[in-house]
């Protein structure tokens, strides 16, 4: 057997030293290599994952409409007034789930009834329904392997006394007043701005005829002041605003400032409807009155006669939508008719001083304050007149 000398063992170490050293970095290389192609692979996965998961997100969202709330979990009642209640996948309301004026949409599961007054109930795949679903004006869909457990009632009936009108568009239900309700409620309006109207004129009636004077005599100047006076009200509002606003005391009365430039609007409609029924009354009896009596009751005439297209839009709106564009035509007038006059008498309202001068320069007979009855100013007595002379004799 050969022993091994010293001397070779130590070569031997060395030589297997040196050649680890050489295949290190090879192998360091290699394992880069491995490593970057691990990394590369890993980040494809990862970007897949990550494009499936986006996809299924997006599909989820699609079924899952969005909650009221965070929570999975409801309990109690569900009730929405005039909009859509809906039960979101996965969501359980231990109550009834109601729609007034509006649609039930199901996609989770209600122990208790669906009901929709004015609305359609629908129950969309997976959903489920313990107790009834109710449809009052609308009817019941269900849609896929959605379960009723009770009676499914659909009433498709129009609402008592025809008040409301019913527009479908697929399951969108809208209720809307019909044309007897919207011609009452619009005759309503007309009579609660003829008793605004005449509320005003008892309260500074002396005023008022001031000013529809000033309409009946200078309506050019008045129309001309009138439009300036509305184009520069909103301005002087908001600086009498910024001044106020600095007190406590004056930010209270921003509101009645804002009130009192609607005052004065109103008053010069007032005063053109005076103007209005002074001239009316004046061509049909020959004279003009200015009694307390015959100045409301041009009042009226006169609020009448400016309000003719408005109450004929009324009537046209009632015959139904064959008169729709002469009815469109109607309240375009109207509304221009009444800005007209309320700029007319605006105007003149600004011209008199609020009612205090008559045209020409003559003060007018008015109160203290605005709610007190005016009365001309009392005159002395007329001195007595003279005794007679005595007779004289005949002359010779």
């Amino acid at each position: 057997m050969r022993r091994c000398s010293p001397s070779s063992g130590r070569f031997a170490l060395v030589a297997t030293i040196a050649a680890l050293a050489c295949a290190a970095p090879a192998a360091r290389a290699q394992t880069d290599t491995l490593s970057t192609d691990l990394l590369e692979d890993l980040d494809r996965q990862m970007e897949a994952v990550k494009d499936s998961s986006e996809d299924l997100w997006q599909e989820y969202q699609k079924y899952r409409p969005e909650a009221d709330d965070e929570d999975t979990q409801t309990t109690g009642e569900r009730v929405e007034i005039g909009n859509d209640t809906t039960i979101a996948a996965g969501e359980t309301v231990s109550g009834d789930a109601v729609a007034i004026g509006g649609t039930v949409h199901v996609y989770g599961k209600v122990e208790g009834d669906a009901v929709a007054v004015g609305g359609s109930v629908v129950l969309h795949e997976g959903a489920e329904v313990d107790g009834d679903a109710v449809a009052i004006g609308g009817r019941v869909r269900t849609n896929g392997d959605a379960k009723v457990h009770g009676q499914k009632v659909s009433v498709n009936i129009p609402l008592p006394f025809g008040w409301m009108h019913v527009d479908r568009d697929g399951d969108d239900i809208t209720l809307r007043p019909s044309r007897g309700v919207q011609f009452v409620v619009r005759l309503l309006l007309l009579g609660l701005g003829l008793f605004l109207t005449w509320l005003l004129h008892l309260l500074m009636e002396r005023r008022l005829d001031a000013t529809s004077r000033r309409v009946e005599g200078e309506p050019g100047q008045s129309f001309l002041v009138g439009i300036l006076g509305l184009l520069g009200l909103p301005i002087a509002f908001v600086l009498v605003s910024i001044l106020l606003a600095i007190t406590v005391v004056g930010i209270v009365a921003i509101p009645f400032v804002f009130l009192f430039g609607i005052g004065l609007g109103w008053a010069g409609f007032a005063a053109s409807c005076l103007a209005v029924g002074r001239r009316v009354t004046s061509m049909r009896a020959g004279e003009g009155l200015a009694t307390s009596g015959g100045s409301s009751r041009q009042l009226v005439l006169g609020f009448v006669t400016i309000s003719a297209f408005g109450i004929l839009t009324l009537v046209l709106h009632l015959v139904g939508p064959a008169m729709g564009p002469v009815t469109l035509f109607t309240g375009i007038v109207h509304k221009f008719v009444v800005l007209f006059a309320s700029t007319l008498g605006f105007g003149a309202l600004l011209l008199s001083r609020l009612g205090t001068q008559l045209p020409g320069g003559a003060p007018a007979y008015v109160p203290n304050r605005p709610w007190e009855t005016a009365t001309p100013p009392t005159l002395p007595p007329p001195p007595p007149p003279a005794p007679p002379a005595p007779p004289t004799g005949p002359v010779e």
